[in-house]
Parts: structure tokens; sequence; C-alpha cells
């Protein structure tokens, strides 16, 4: 896999640039054993490639964890995918990750930055939302 950078958009059939606006493209070329038994690439792949565009992201924003983001780090918050054409070797993907937008979402907590991550590649369509918290140690009740 490898990172493209700011590669100019991949056209789609129709023309059209899907990654145009995207700061961070890979490129991903589909492996044999990645086909399932119908001769196209298994869903679970897909979301490896998007966890490798939102690590380049990561790190393209220089977000390595490490000490100076000591006590933070991103989950996923939630991700998903439309399939709309097969995948199959020896196709060559290009997955884009971007800030869509910064929001507060309750259900993770108060004042959690958010950031949508979406991510498309020509035949897919799916997106990630990314949270960032501050890493706790359990509590347990009794203890």
């Amino acid at each position: 896999m490898a990172a493209v950078g700011d590669t100019p958009g991949v056209p789609d059939r129709d023309g059209l640039s899907l990654l145009a606006d995207f700061h961070v493209i890979i490129e991903a070329r589909v492996a044999w054993g990645e086909m399932d038994a119908f001769a196209h690439v298994n869903n679970a792949v897909y979301f490896r490639w998007f966890e490798s565009a939102r690590i380049a992201y990561l790190e393209r924003i220089d977000f390595t964890g490490g000490a100076a983001h000591a006590g933070v780090g991103p989950i996923l918050h939630s991700t998903h995918c439309r399939f709309r054409r097969p995948l199959a070797y020896p196709d060559v993907v290009r997955v884009g990750a971007r800030t869509v937008e910064l929001a507060d979402d309750p259900t993770v907590g108060p004042g959690v930055p958010l950031s949508p991550v979406a991510v498309v590649e020509e035949r897919t369509l799916g997106e990630a939302v990314q949270a960032f918290m501050e890493r706790r140690k359990p509590e347990f009740k009794g203890e």
C-alpha cells in the first residue's frame, strides 16, 4: 500500500473526480487472497483499506500518538460502506481521507470533537467517524 498524498483526483466512469478534494490518498493493489468464493474482494477488506487511509491521514496531520499526544487518542465511532461495483484481482484501488467537519456528539460524550473522515473509492463509498478522546484507566466498582 502506497501513500499517494496530494495526487489529483482519480476520475470515475463518468469523468467526475471523486477524490479531488481529499487530502490523503492511498493506493493498494488487490491481492489474490483478498477475493472470496464469488471472485470479488471480500467485504472485510474494504474496511482494512479504510483503516489504512485513516492512519495515513493521522500521520499526515502529525498525530502519531506518543508523548506529544499523551492521554488523547482517536477511536472509531462508526463506519459504513456502500458497494457500487465489485473489485477483483489485479485491480488497484485508491482510497481518500479528509476531515469533512468537526462536531460534538452527545453519544460519545460532552465536548468530544468528532472528525468524520469520508473515504471514497471509484467503486465504493464509505465513511468513518473518528472521535478524539482522553484515554483513562477503567474504573472498577468495589476496588
